[in-house]
């Protein structure tokens, strides 16, 4: 990616986001519990009191667990039927500093990685022996390099002229050289504006 030397922002701290509705994942010890209450005889009601989930939540644990049950052949006591799901896990653990620093090293170490683009180095792998606790996506990639004042476009270059815009520009320099009109359809440089603003009097020769 391309490398900005634009002065950072002062942007003011983000707001922490609090969620509409709580978090209702339970842990795989409480999952345990609630399904060898359910399985024992408890009714559901009473485990809705002390849970902070409603009865509708039991009921779909309790036939989740039982599908992945008899779909992995586990019994129901099994402890690997209780892990978070994908999916269903907490949030992403963010990258410390030395991995982002690694990151950022490995991105703009020689041209070729500084003018690859952000999923070409995704799709070829370049970050996967960094061990990071996630996979890096390219939306991550990109803010993590801006971040670091790498520009998010792709790097620019000037288009070579093809042999018919060259003749083009030869002729056109051959009548400006000339004194004849230019063709229609082509544009040269645009003439100085005049400035009509007044030069302020210095005063020269008046007399007090």
């Amino acid at each position: 990616m391309p490398f900005t030397r634009r002065k950072p922002r002062n942007k003011p701290p983000a707001k922490p986001y609090t969620p509409k509705t709580p978090r209702r994942e339970l842990p795989p010890e409480t999952k345990a519990y609630a399904v060898g209450a359910m399985q024992a005889g408890e009714s559901q009601y009473s485990l809705a009191k002390r849970l902070p989930v409603t009865q509708g939540a039991l009921s779909i644990l309790l036939a989740r667990t039982k599908e992945r049950s008899e779909a992995s052949k586990l019994p129901l006591w099994d402890p690997h039927l209780y892990e978070l799901e994908p999916g269903r896990g907490p949030d992403n653990t963010p990258l410390t500093v030395q991995q982002k620093n690694a990151v950022i090293a490995l991105a703009a170490q020689n041209k070729d990685t500084r003018e690859k683009q952000s999923w070409q180095a995704i799709s070829d792998g370049d970050f996967d022996h960094l061990q990071l606790p996630n996979p890096l996506t390219v939306t991550s990639f990109e803010n993590l390099m801006y971040e670091a004042c790498y520009a998010r476009r792709a790097p620019g270059f000037k288009p070579m002229l093809s042999e018919a815009q060259r003749r083009r520009h030869f002729e056109w320099a051959q009548q400006r050289a000339e004194g004849a009109p230019r063709p229609s359809g082509t544009r040269g440089p645009q003439r100085a504006r005049r400035c009509r603003c007044e030069q302020p009097s210095l005063g020269v020769g008046k007399t007090p």
